[in-house]
Protein backbone atom coordinates (compact mmCIF):
# COMPACT_ATOMS: atom_id res chain seq x y z
CA UNK A 1 0.00 0.00 0.00
CA UNK A 2 1.18 3.53 -0.67
CA UNK A 3 2.57 5.49 2.24
CA UNK A 4 0.01 7.89 3.75
CA UNK A 5 1.23 11.39 2.96
CA UNK A 6 -1.08 13.33 5.27
CA UNK A 7 -4.29 12.80 7.19
CA UNK A 8 -6.11 13.98 4.09
CA UNK A 9 -4.61 11.83 1.37
CA UNK A 10 -2.54 8.89 0.27
CA UNK A 11 0.02 8.98 -2.53
CA UNK A 12 -2.89 8.65 -4.94
CA UNK A 13 -6.28 10.34 -5.08
CA UNK A 14 -9.27 9.40 -2.93
CA UNK A 15 -12.68 10.48 -4.14
CA UNK A 16 -15.46 11.56 -1.83
CA UNK A 17 -18.52 13.70 -2.40
CA UNK A 18 -18.35 16.98 -0.49
CA UNK A 19 -15.89 17.99 2.24
CA UNK A 20 -15.03 14.87 4.26
CA UNK A 21 -12.16 14.94 6.75
CA UNK A 22 -9.71 12.08 6.30
CA UNK A 23 -10.82 11.36 2.75
CA UNK A 24 -8.75 11.76 -0.41
CA UNK A 25 -9.51 13.28 -3.88
CA UNK A 26 -9.83 12.12 -7.58
CA UNK A 27 -8.30 13.48 -10.88
CA UNK A 28 -8.36 14.21 -14.76
CA UNK A 29 -6.72 14.60 -18.24
CA UNK A 30 -7.52 16.45 -21.49
CA UNK A 31 -10.26 13.98 -22.49
CA UNK A 32 -13.47 14.49 -20.48
CA UNK A 33 -16.40 12.19 -20.12
CA UNK A 34 -17.72 12.12 -23.65
CA UNK A 35 -15.27 14.51 -25.34
CA UNK A 36 -12.92 17.45 -24.99
CA UNK A 37 -13.00 19.26 -21.66
CA UNK A 38 -12.81 22.94 -20.90
CA UNK A 39 -11.07 23.98 -17.68
CA UNK A 40 -13.47 26.88 -17.29
CA UNK A 41 -16.18 26.29 -14.66
CA UNK A 42 -19.67 26.07 -16.10
CA UNK A 43 -21.45 29.43 -16.34
CA UNK A 44 -23.89 30.71 -13.77
CA UNK A 45 -27.34 29.16 -13.91
CA UNK A 46 -29.71 30.65 -16.47
CA UNK A 47 -33.46 30.47 -16.73
CA UNK A 48 -34.67 27.19 -18.16
CA UNK A 49 -36.52 27.18 -21.45
CA UNK A 50 -40.22 26.42 -21.59
CA UNK A 51 -39.57 23.80 -24.28
CA UNK A 52 -41.17 20.39 -23.66
CA UNK A 53 -39.32 18.49 -20.94
CA UNK A 54 -38.76 14.77 -20.51
CA UNK A 55 -41.92 12.96 -19.48
CA UNK A 56 -40.17 9.96 -17.92
CA UNK A 57 -38.23 11.66 -15.13
CA UNK A 58 -34.71 10.84 -13.92
CA UNK A 59 -33.58 7.26 -14.56
CA UNK A 60 -30.50 5.58 -13.05
CA UNK A 61 -29.00 3.23 -15.61
CA UNK A 62 -28.12 -0.29 -14.42
CA UNK A 63 -24.50 -1.38 -14.29
CA UNK A 64 -23.33 -3.48 -17.19
CA UNK A 65 -23.89 -3.07 -20.90
CA UNK A 66 -22.43 -0.18 -22.89
CA UNK A 67 -24.42 2.98 -22.13
CA UNK A 68 -23.86 5.59 -24.85
CA UNK A 69 -21.35 3.40 -26.64
CA UNK A 70 -18.94 2.32 -23.91
CA UNK A 71 -18.84 0.42 -20.62
CA UNK A 72 -19.07 2.04 -17.20
CA UNK A 73 -15.36 1.29 -16.71
CA UNK A 74 -14.47 3.51 -19.66
CA UNK A 75 -16.75 6.32 -18.46
CA UNK A 76 -14.99 6.08 -15.08
CA UNK A 77 -11.59 6.35 -16.77
CA UNK A 78 -12.76 9.30 -18.88
CA UNK A 79 -14.08 11.14 -15.81
CA UNK A 80 -10.80 10.52 -14.00
CA UNK A 81 -8.82 11.90 -16.95
CA UNK A 82 -11.00 14.99 -16.94
CA UNK A 83 -10.59 15.45 -13.21
CA UNK A 84 -6.79 15.29 -13.35
CA UNK A 85 -6.53 17.74 -16.25
CA UNK A 86 -8.06 20.70 -14.39
CA UNK A 87 -5.83 23.02 -12.29
CA UNK A 88 -6.60 22.60 -8.60
CA UNK A 89 -7.68 26.21 -8.02
CA UNK A 90 -10.42 25.89 -10.68
CA UNK A 91 -11.26 22.24 -10.09
CA UNK A 92 -14.86 21.84 -8.83
CA UNK A 93 -14.27 18.14 -8.16
CA UNK A 94 -11.28 18.69 -5.86
CA UNK A 95 -11.58 22.25 -4.52
CA UNK A 96 -14.27 23.86 -2.40
CA UNK A 97 -15.35 26.52 -4.92
CA UNK A 98 -19.11 25.93 -4.94
CA UNK A 99 -19.17 24.53 -8.49
CA UNK A 100 -20.07 21.05 -9.71
CA UNK A 101 -18.98 20.64 -13.33
CA UNK A 102 -17.01 22.15 -16.21
CA UNK A 103 -17.97 22.64 -19.85
CA UNK A 104 -17.85 19.34 -21.73
CA UNK A 105 -18.81 17.86 -25.09
CA UNK A 106 -20.70 14.69 -25.88
CA UNK A 107 -23.71 12.84 -24.55
CA UNK A 108 -22.42 12.21 -21.00
CA UNK A 109 -21.36 14.95 -18.55
CA UNK A 110 -19.40 14.31 -15.36
CA UNK A 111 -20.95 16.16 -12.40
CA UNK A 112 -19.55 16.25 -8.86
CA UNK A 113 -18.24 18.59 -6.20
CA UNK A 114 -15.87 18.96 -3.25
CA UNK A 115 -18.22 21.55 -1.71
CA UNK A 116 -21.04 20.89 0.74
CA UNK A 117 -23.29 23.08 -1.42
CA UNK A 118 -22.66 23.67 -5.13
CA UNK A 119 -24.44 24.91 -8.25
CA UNK A 120 -23.98 24.23 -11.95
CA UNK A 121 -25.90 23.70 -15.17
CA UNK A 122 -25.98 21.04 -17.85
CA UNK A 123 -27.67 21.17 -21.28
CA UNK A 124 -30.96 19.32 -21.69
CA UNK A 125 -30.61 15.81 -23.09
CA UNK A 126 -27.25 15.02 -21.48
CA UNK A 127 -26.73 12.00 -19.26
CA UNK A 128 -25.19 12.78 -15.88
CA UNK A 129 -22.22 10.72 -14.66
CA UNK A 130 -21.94 10.67 -10.85
CA UNK A 131 -19.22 9.23 -8.60
CA UNK A 132 -19.95 8.17 -5.00
CA UNK A 133 -16.45 7.84 -3.56
CA UNK A 134 -13.38 5.75 -4.25
CA UNK A 135 -9.69 5.94 -5.02
CA UNK A 136 -7.44 6.70 -7.98
CA UNK A 137 -4.07 4.91 -7.95
CA UNK A 138 -1.45 6.63 -10.13
CA UNK A 139 2.02 5.39 -11.11
CA UNK A 140 4.96 6.01 -10.86
CA UNK A 141 5.34 7.60 -7.43
CA UNK A 142 8.18 9.18 -5.41
CA UNK A 143 8.17 6.26 -2.96
CA UNK A 144 10.85 3.87 -4.27
CA UNK A 145 9.12 0.94 -2.55
CA UNK A 146 5.86 1.47 -4.41
CA UNK A 147 6.11 -0.95 -7.34
CA UNK A 148 4.90 -4.41 -8.42
CA UNK A 149 6.46 -7.52 -6.98
CA UNK A 150 8.55 -9.71 -9.32
CA UNK A 151 6.18 -11.43 -11.74
CA UNK A 152 3.25 -9.16 -10.83
CA UNK A 153 1.79 -6.91 -13.54
CA UNK A 154 1.44 -3.20 -12.87
CA UNK A 155 -2.31 -3.42 -13.49
CA UNK A 156 -2.83 -6.16 -10.89
CA UNK A 157 -0.58 -4.32 -8.43
CA UNK A 158 -2.49 -1.05 -8.70
CA UNK A 159 -5.93 -2.70 -8.64
CA UNK A 160 -5.03 -4.62 -5.47
CA UNK A 161 -3.60 -1.50 -3.81
CA UNK A 162 -6.61 0.66 -4.68
CA UNK A 163 -9.07 -1.97 -3.44
CA UNK A 164 -7.19 -2.28 -0.14
CA UNK A 165 -7.34 1.48 0.41
CA UNK A 166 -11.04 1.71 -0.46
CA UNK A 167 -11.93 -1.28 1.75
CA UNK A 168 -9.92 -0.25 4.79
CA UNK A 169 -9.64 3.53 4.73
CA UNK A 170 -12.84 4.65 3.00
CA UNK A 171 -15.59 2.01 3.39
CA UNK A 172 -14.61 0.74 6.86
CA UNK A 173 -14.86 4.17 8.56
CA UNK A 174 -18.04 5.01 6.63
CA UNK A 175 -16.54 7.73 4.42
CA UNK A 176 -17.81 6.14 1.20
CA UNK A 177 -19.96 5.37 -0.65
CA UNK A 178 -22.95 7.72 -0.60
CA UNK A 179 -26.60 7.21 -1.45
CA UNK A 180 -28.40 9.59 -3.81
CA UNK A 181 -31.61 11.61 -3.63
CA UNK A 182 -32.95 13.46 -6.67
CA UNK A 183 -35.44 16.21 -5.92
CA UNK A 184 -36.09 14.71 -2.50
CA UNK A 185 -36.75 11.20 -3.79
CA UNK A 186 -34.38 8.34 -3.07
CA UNK A 187 -32.74 7.27 -6.32
CA UNK A 188 -30.09 4.99 -4.81
CA UNK A 189 -29.71 3.87 -1.20
CA UNK A 190 -26.31 3.63 0.43
CA UNK A 191 -26.54 -0.18 0.39
CA UNK A 192 -27.51 -0.26 -3.29
CA UNK A 193 -24.45 1.80 -4.17
CA UNK A 194 -22.18 -0.26 -1.90
CA UNK A 195 -23.36 -3.65 -3.16
CA UNK A 196 -24.11 -2.97 -6.82
CA UNK A 197 -22.14 0.00 -8.15
CA UNK A 198 -18.48 -0.58 -7.39
CA UNK A 199 -16.03 -1.14 -10.19
CA UNK A 200 -12.30 -1.27 -10.81
CA UNK A 201 -10.98 -0.06 -14.13
CA UNK A 202 -8.26 -1.60 -16.17
CA UNK A 203 -4.97 0.26 -16.56
CA UNK A 204 -5.31 3.56 -18.46
CA UNK A 205 -3.22 6.69 -19.02
CA UNK A 206 -3.86 10.18 -17.70
CA UNK A 207 -1.97 13.47 -17.59
CA UNK A 208 -2.37 15.36 -14.35
CA UNK A 209 -1.98 19.11 -13.97
CA UNK A 210 1.07 19.72 -11.77
CA UNK A 211 -1.01 21.70 -9.26
CA UNK A 212 -2.68 18.40 -8.32
CA UNK A 213 0.52 17.29 -6.62
CA UNK A 214 -1.02 18.97 -3.57
CA UNK A 215 -3.58 16.14 -3.44
CA UNK A 216 -1.72 13.35 -5.27
CA UNK A 217 2.05 13.43 -4.83
CA UNK A 218 2.44 10.92 -7.67
CA UNK A 219 1.32 13.41 -10.35
CA UNK A 220 4.15 13.96 -12.84
CA UNK A 221 2.60 16.44 -15.28
CA UNK A 222 3.17 13.93 -18.08
CA UNK A 223 1.32 10.84 -19.25
CA UNK A 224 1.26 8.18 -16.54
CA UNK A 225 -0.62 4.99 -15.73
CA UNK A 226 -3.53 4.69 -13.33
CA UNK A 227 -6.52 2.64 -12.20
CA UNK A 228 -9.61 3.65 -10.21
CA UNK A 229 -11.72 1.77 -7.69
CA UNK A 230 -14.97 3.69 -7.28
CA UNK A 231 -18.77 3.70 -7.13
CA UNK A 232 -20.61 5.15 -10.15
CA UNK A 233 -24.00 5.87 -11.68
CA UNK A 234 -25.29 7.37 -14.92
CA UNK A 235 -28.56 9.30 -14.65
CA UNK A 236 -30.64 10.02 -17.76
CA UNK A 237 -33.91 11.81 -18.59
CA UNK A 238 -33.35 14.84 -16.37
CA UNK A 239 -36.24 17.24 -17.15
CA UNK A 240 -35.69 20.90 -17.93
CA UNK A 241 -35.49 23.18 -14.92
CA UNK A 242 -33.94 23.22 -11.47
CA UNK A 243 -33.11 20.02 -9.59
CA UNK A 244 -31.48 19.05 -6.32
CA UNK A 245 -29.03 16.15 -6.00
CA UNK A 246 -28.29 15.14 -2.42
CA UNK A 247 -25.53 12.73 -1.43
CA UNK A 248 -26.27 10.81 1.76
CA UNK A 249 -23.76 8.93 3.91
CA UNK A 250 -24.18 5.59 5.69
CA UNK A 251 -25.81 7.34 8.66
CA UNK A 252 -28.39 9.12 6.51
CA UNK A 253 -26.62 12.49 6.79
CA UNK A 254 -26.55 14.70 3.69
CA UNK A 255 -22.87 15.42 3.03
CA UNK A 256 -23.28 17.44 -0.16
CA UNK A 257 -26.04 19.13 -2.15
CA UNK A 258 -25.87 19.99 -5.85
CA UNK A 259 -28.28 22.52 -7.33
CA UNK A 260 -28.44 21.46 -10.97
CA UNK A 261 -30.12 23.53 -13.68
CA UNK A 262 -31.01 21.66 -16.86
CA UNK A 263 -31.33 24.25 -19.63
CA UNK A 264 -32.35 24.17 -23.28
CA UNK A 265 -29.40 25.06 -25.51
CA UNK A 266 -31.17 24.16 -28.75
CA UNK A 267 -30.34 26.55 -31.56
CA UNK A 268 -33.37 28.29 -33.16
Amino acid sequence: MKKIATALMFCGLSMSVGPVSAALPLGASPAPAGGTASTTPAPAARTASTSPASTTGPTVLPMGGSPFGQKYEQWAADATKLLYSIPLANNPFLSDIGKCTVSQYGKVWFVGTKSSDASCEVPFGKAILLEFGGYVDTYPCPDPNFHPKPGQTLEKFLIKDARYIVDNYLIAPGLVPHGLKIDGNQALSHDEVLNQRRLSTKLFHLTGDLSLQAVDSCVTGTSQEAVTDDFWAIVTDMPLGSHTLEFVDVHGVITSTIHLNIYDDAKP
